[in-house]
């Protein structure tokens, strides 16, 4: 999860102007320069961490790995070639200019790859489900034996079995997120399954320890 919310960060820093118009009217040509290549370098740098990140995902996709990095490698190709004629630029004028056009291509660039980032979410949301469905089942199962083997525990396995509904409602949430591409909800609902399949594992292992 807190890759997810990391990805989400270094996406919104990326889409900000490397230098703003107004402040680099104030620049002279060596210091204007100087951080246009700095924005270009530190872009380029986030965009590494993002590839990174979603390369080490073991819940994502490879389909949506190669989808995501493709385009993240193609906006980093661009930001060279800008950071190249940002080095040959000789005079204000020039410089101004090529930092409008990065500018802007970032700002047109940057719904392409929160697209891309967005269906990595979805892909981790998914492994989420079917995990938590095999964890869900898993616990289902050794209720019943802890219900006949453990009657001296009937207040924590009550406390199990509405945890277990609860689980079952997010899950829900989470599939309706997924559907609908929702990946606030979709954080959201996986911080909630996280905390409740903890919840579960804690009560089960309180449970086994008075009984087993």
């Amino acid at each position: 999860m807190k890759k997810i919310l990391a990805m989400a960060v270094i996406l919104a820093v990326l889409g900000a102007p490397l230098v703003s118009a107004k402040f680099g009217d104030g620049l002279d040509f060596d210091t204007l320069k100087q951080a246009i290549i700095t924005g270009i370098d530190n872009s380029i740098n986030r965009l590494n961490e993002i590839e990174s990140k979603i390369e080490n995902n073991p819940k994502v996709s490879d389909t949506a790995k190669e989808s995501i990095i493709d385009a993240l490698n193609t906006v980093e190709n661009d930001l060279l070639l800008y950071k190249a004629e940002v080095e040959q630029a000789t005079t204000l004028e020039e410089l101004r200019a090529v930092n409008q056009e990065i500018i802007q291509y970032l700002i047109d660039n940057k719904d392409v790859i929160r697209e891309n980032i967005k269906e990595a979410i979805i892909d981790i949301a998914e492994e989420v489900v079917e995990k938590t469905e095999e964890f869900k089942e898993k616990v289902e199962q050794l209720l019943k034996i802890l219900k006949v083997t453990c009657p001296s525990e009937r207040e924590t396995i009550t406390e199990l079995e509405t945890q277990l509904q609860q689980l079952d409602s997010e899950l829900d949430d989470l599939k309706q997120a997924i559907q609908s591409k929702d990946t606030v909800t979709i954080k959201q609902e996986i911080q909630k399954i996280n905390q409740l399949s903890k919840d579960i594992a804690d009560n089960l292992k309180e449970i086994e320890a008075a009984c087993l």
